[in-house]
């Protein structure tokens, strides 16, 4: 069941990911339903230094 999940997730980050390959939050959620699955974990690794990358600033004014 589990493995289940993540094979869904990765299957909507995929096409999240072809909306916007450069999102940070979605190559973060995409390289974890990867390595969670735990098949094939060094394929996690090229969507997790992509939302690294890209990871958004947050700025807050006072």
């Amino acid at each position: 069941m589990r493995a289940e999940k993540f094979v869904e997730a990765k299957s909507i980050y995929e096409d999240l990911l072809k909306l916007d390959p450069k999102n940070p939050d979605y190559n973060y959620e995409m390289g974890l339903a990867i390595y969670e699955e735990g098949i094939n974990k060094e394929k996690a690794a090229p969507y997790l230094e992509s939302a690294i990358q890209n990871k958004r600033k947050v700025v807050v004014q006072i």
